[in-house]
């Protein structure tokens, strides 16, 4: 981290310094650090710290440009605003640098041209050989930028390009196990260190080919996997990702896991080459650029291949069978010499010497044979007696180093024991944290309530050793703690938990208040329980569990349930590791619960907006930035096409009018950015249809924007409107109409009154009389029709009076014969004669079945048959059922 911000301080130099090519130049040469090269000898040298710096105008344009401290010529400059013009062909640092703040820096992840394993071994049989007789190395950079403002506004910006061969030397010398430091670490042993980044990729490492980066043509090299094709691991195009490397040992993707929540340890693991290691992983904290989502910049891992833990157990034990074999090999030798000197001294001294010697040689067989206790008795000045002193005193040491040895041993069995119990809680540890692991992958398979449930509770019984579990959760009012599943309880047991359901205010128990407290409470003997209430008590009728544990389930400090469980069938006592456990396991449940519950109601508000634009009247059609249609509701294909909406294809169904249609909308949408008309003539299967047609632009946070049409059929209302003004024409004729009779009307009762005064003057004349006579006829049938076309046009509002209904239908046929006569239409009457007056409205009735009769002769332009009947009915229309209540004894019916 340290060194990070030494990058930072650099860069923020030179954003408030003169920036020159000679500024930059010198401070290139100046800022070097000691890098450890493996050639035939080794030895050290400095190096530039950056490998690119680099000024950038608003534009994208490169300035100035340093490169392994030399100046680029301008001519070799560059527009880095497209990544396939920077030096790596994937760079986006100018247009994530461009939008930033004065002052703040953008850091990218490392990024340079993958070398393979051919190209890195060039023939050698490992890494360490190649690093002595070759100069590669890997060729990539961490690029630090910052933004520059002149008066406020954006004109470019300055980059560092830290050279990967500065990290390489945090991890390529350290030697586990040991103090000293080497020059290149020796892959197959085990013992060496690499860095990764926050995305689980590997920057540093003694391989080459596990480090992430781009082919020539800047495509980047996919992480090794269970999946990675044979010719791509037969090429060695493998550079590995943590996260992916489960298929290796599944502790890999726990240690990336672990280092993006921040923590460190140690797992047993083994690497590609098969070798078992325990690794040590430590988080590097940094929150700049690229790595402000986890708020670090990767993780170390130091490794040590898991046989040399054992070497100091094994040396001690190789000397202290060393030190026992030298001990009887020398209790041997002494045992020889005393016997050598017992038969000597036998034959040259006197029998007073044969008795301690015999003593000294079986104390001496007594000892040899572990009877370590046994010493010699002798109280002589003489050589025996100073060989007794000797003697006991060898045994007393003999006996010293044996104490000391079996103390080691015992202290070996101990050490051996501690490590076997730490190995098992490791393992436990470990089953534990793959449990949770897979509780946390069960938002990928799954987001049914029920099944992450159940997984959580078998989880418990499996993984901890719980006999059974219970998990309650809080209703939605937030009144109720409620049993939403059991795990391990028998029929009547768990029959009684799902009835479960205690009000958190109401009621007083163990269940409520860990709630409440937000504690965990852990009952080691139920019989004992000081804080038992009268409901605990019932409770325990029917769980019988005399001793269990209750943990909350807590999201982002609120409380949403509580999880407890028991060994009720195993009686094993419940340890403090099984509660630490069920914590973790608890609120890990916890967000997955709690997840699952968001993504239940981002569902249901999807299917509620999906429901709302499926049930649209009007037609809704999407489409994506390539103008391909990509959605489309039941309305919209009812529209455009014919036949089952649920089968509709809108890019084969449409007639080709309509694709015309809604390719002109496409483009001029996406010209315009909207689109709007009205009344559009689009002839489909079903006709010719009038659309009212609007679109818009989806605008979002992306380079492309999607595109929405809403369809809406208006060829009713078309059809009613072109009726209305059909309507309103008839009407205005009609008032036409009535004007001319009202004028016509005037003169025929002049020419009537002077026709009467005229036939009464002829009454001499008869001739000319009856002339006289038919005239005033003909004028009495032009005053009916004026008198009919003005009634027509002006309707009284007329009163329920009793009427002949035949009589209205007669004297209305007669009125329009002629048009019927003309028109080639013959009229069928069924009229009952039998029918009584009924209470009608003459003159609407009159209109009415004029209009009928009018409508019949433009139904048959070429002439047909009319039939008029009427009759008698008990029966209440349809029309009338739901009308105010009419006392009548019967209706008439009318049918044409």
């Amino acid at each position: 981290r340290n060194f990070l911000l030494k990058v930072e301080t650099d860069l923020q130099y030179l954003a408030k310094t003169n920036l020159s090519q000679e500024r930059l130049a010198l401070f290139a040469k100046q800022k070097t650090s000691q890098v450890w090269e493996a050639y035939s000898d080794v030895h050290s040298g400095k190096l530039p710290l950056y490998k690119e710096i680099t000024v950038i105008d608003a534009n994208g344009n490169e300035q100035i440009n340093i490169r392994n401290g030399k100046i680029t010529p301008e001519n070799q400059l560059r527009n880095v605003r497209s990544p396939e013009n920077t030096t790596y062909l994937v760079e986006d640092y100018f247009v994530k640098t461009r939008d930033l703040p004065p002052g703040e820096i953008y850091v990218s992840r490392l990024t340079g041209f993958y070398i393979s394993e051919p190209e890195h071994l060039q023939g050698f049989a490992n890494p360490e050989e190649a690093i002595r007789n070759t100069k590669i190395h890997y060729d990539g950079v961490i690029r630090f930028a910052t933004p520059l403002y002149t008066d406020g506004k954006f004109s470019g910006m300055v980059t560092l390009g830290l050279d990967q061969r500065h990290l390489m030397e945090f991890t390529q010398h350290v030697l586990p196990l040991s103090t000293e430091k080497v020059s290149f670490p020796i892959y197959n042993s085990g013992n060496y260190a690499f860095m990764f980044d926050d995305e689980g990729w590997i920057i540093t490492h003694p391989k080459l080919w596990d480090i992430r980066g781009v082919d020539k043509n800047g495509r980047w090299i996919k992480a090794y996997s269970a999946d990675t094709p044979e010719d791509l691991i037969d090429g060695g195009f493998i550079p590995f990702n943590l996260d992916t490397a489960g298929f290796i040992h599944e502790n890999y993707p726990i240690v990336s896991n672990a280092v993006r929540q921040k923590e460190r340890g140690t797992v047993i693991t083994k690497n590609v080459g098969g070798v078992s290691k325990i690794m040590s992983y430590a988080p590097i904290l940094y929150e700049k650029g690229a790595f402000s989502r986890h708020g670090i910049f990767g993780g170390i891992t130091v490794g040590a291949e898991i046989y040399g833990f054992n070497e100091p157990a094994q040396f001690v034990e190789n000397e202290i069978l060393t030190t026992l074999a030298l001990v009887r090999n020398r209790l041997w030798w002494i045992v020889g010499i005393a016997i050598i000197i017992t038969l000597v001294v036998s034959i040259i001294l006197s029998h007073g010497f044969a008795k301690p010697i015999i003593h000294l040689t079986k104390v001496a067989n007594q000892i040899a044979n572990g009877s370590f206790k046994k010493r010699i008795n002798i109280n002589r000045e003489d050589e025996i007696g100073t060989l007794a002193v000797s003697f006991n005193d060898m045994a007393d040491k003999l006996d010293q180093n044996r104490f000391q040895l079996l103390s080691t041993i015992s202290e070996l069995r101990s050490s051996k024991t501690e490590t076997e119990k730490y190995a098992n809680e490791l393992e436990y540890q470990i089953k534990i944290l793959q449990g949770i692991q897979r509780i946390s992958n069960i938002l990928g398979t799954t987001f049914n309530m029920n099944t992450v449930i159940r997984l959580i509770l078998e989880h418990c019984i499996n993984s901890i050793g719980f006999d059974r579990t219970i998990l309650y959760l809080i209703d939605e009012q937030q009144q109720y703690l409620e049993c939403t599943e059991t795990h391990g309880f028998n029929a009547e047991n768990e029959k009684y938990a799902r009835r479960s359901r205690y009000h958190l205010e109401r009621y007083d128990c163990i269940e409520t208040r860990v709630v409440r407290e937000g504690r965990i409470i852990y009952v080691e003997d139920f019989a004992h329980y000081p804080e038992a209430t009268e409901l605990d008590k019932k409770i325990y009728n029917f769980t019988k569990s005399n001793s269990f544990v209750y943990v909350p389930l807590k999201v982002k400090e609120k409380i949403i349930g509580i999880l407890g469980a028991d060994k009720v069938r195993s009686k094993n006592p419940i340890t403090q590791t099984d509660i630490n456990s069920l914590q973790i396991l608890a609120n890990q449940a916890s967000r997955v619960i709690e997840n699952t519950r968001l993504y239940q109601e981002v569902i249901n508000q999807r299917n509620f907006v999906e429901d709302i634009i499926s049930n649209m009247q009007n037609g809704v059609i999407t489409i994506n930035s390539n103008g391909r249609i990509t959605s489309f509701n039941r309305a919209a294909s009812k529209i455009l096409q014919s036949g089952n909406p649920a089968m509709f294809n809108p890019n084969s169904q449409m007639s080709i009018e309509t694709l015309s249609v809604i390719q002109e909308v496409k483009d001029r949408l996406f010209e315009n950015g909207s689109y709007s008309n009205y009344n559009v003539k689009v002839e489909t299967e079903n006709g010719l249809k009038f659309l009212n047609i609007l679109a818009s632009l989806i605008k979002r946070n992306e380079p492309t924007n999607d595109g929405i049409i809403i369809i809406e059929d208006v060829t009713e209302r078309k059809q009613l409107d072109d009726h209305v003004q059909q309507l309103e024409r008839l009407a205005s004729l009609g008032r036409f109409g009535a004007s001319i009779a009202h004028e016509i009307r005037n003169p025929l009762t002049g020419v009537s009154l002077f026709l009467d005064n005229l036939h009464d003057r002829l009454a001499g004349q008869p001739d000319v009389a009856n002339l006289v006579a038919k005239a005033l006829e003909e004028i009495e049938r032009l005053e009916k029709l004026t008198h009919e076309i003005l009634v027509y046009t002006h309707p009284s509002a007329g009163e329920l009076k009793l009427s002949n209904i035949n009589d209205i239908i007669s004297n209305v046929l007669g009125f329009i014969d002629t048009q019927f006569i003309n028109n080639g239409i013959i009229v069928t009457k069924k009229l009952d004669e039998q029918l009584p007056d009924a209470l009608i409205n003459a003159d609407r009735m009159r209109q009415a079945l004029l209009n009928l009769f009018i409508n019949a002769i433009q139904a048959m332009p070429d002439g047909g048959r009319l039939w008029v009947s009427t009759s008698l009915i008990n029966k209440i229309p349809v029309l009338v059922q739901n009308a105010e209540s009419i006392a009548a004894n019967g209706w008439l019916k009318i049918r044409v």
